[in-house]
Parts: C-alpha cells; sequence; structure tokens
C-alpha cells in the first residue's frame, strides 16, 4: 500500500473510532501529538495491568514471564521501526511508528488478559490459578 494511502486509512480509522484528540488535529504536528497521547495511553494500561499479573506469578514464572516481555518489547520496537520503514523519512513517520507501537501494546494487553483468566486444569496455563 502507498505510504500515503497508509497513513490515511490509519488517520480515517481512527477518526471513525470517534477519537477527539484526532478530529481536532489540523496538522501533522497535532496529529503526531495524538500519536504520542495514544501510544502513552496503551503503555500505562500495558504496564498497569503487567504488574498486577506479576503478582500471580511464582518467582520461577516471573523470571520467564520478565524475559518475554524483554523479548517482546524488542520484537514490538523492530516490527513497527520496519512496518513504519516506508515512511521514515517523511513527517507522518512518528505518527506511523506510536500507531504501531500502540497497537502491539493494546494486542499484548489482550493476550496477558487471556493468560490470566485462563481456567484451572488448563495445561498452556503460566498462572497457578490466583
Amino acid at each position: 500500500m502507498c505510504p500515503i494511502l497508509l497513513v490515511l486509512a490509519i488517520q480515517g480509522a481512527t477518526i471513525g473510532a470517534g477519537d477527539d484528540c484526532y478530529q481536532g488535529a489540523t496538522t501533522q504536528m497535532a496529529i503526531d501529538k495524538c500519536a504520542a497521547q495514544e501510544l502513552e495511553a496503551a503503555n500505562s494500561k500495558l504496564a498497569t495491568f503487567t504488574k498486577l499479573y506479576e503478582t500471580r506469578l511464582t518467582p520461577e514464572k516471573l523470571s520467564l514471564f520478565r524475559s518475554a516481555q524483554v523479548s517482546w518489547e524488542q520484537f514490538r520496537q523492530s516490527n513497527c521501526k520496519f512496518e513504519a520503514s516506508s515512511v521514515v523519512r517523511g513527517s507522518v513517520y512518528p505518527e506511523v511508528l506510536d500507531r504501531c507501537l500502540a497497537e502491539r501494546a493494546r494486542s499484548r494487553l489482550s493476550e496477558l488478559e487471556s493468560l490470566s483468566n485462563c481456567k484451572e486444569g488448563d495445561y498452556a496455563c503460566p498462572t497457578d490459578g490466583t
């Protein structure tokens, strides 16, 4: 997809979602600020949930989880830089990168919420049902 079309699709999806920040943004700088706020909010929600989730893990599982989180963060950064690479020298780069990072944070939060709600007896459940 053409970089401009990608950005317009992203912006259109956001505006369609009713996000007031994006609706009032009329410059790329304002849109970048909205994307940064979106990223900050997604990261904050993920961090809050992660801290709570960690309290449910045994020391051994906590170590594994933290290692997984480091790897996930490296993946998230690399993947989003790759996804935004077509606009790396453009004014939309901060927006595209931050929107990607925010989406990955929301996806990871969803994954962790699923893991935290697994049922007793589920052998793929890393928590101990507490």
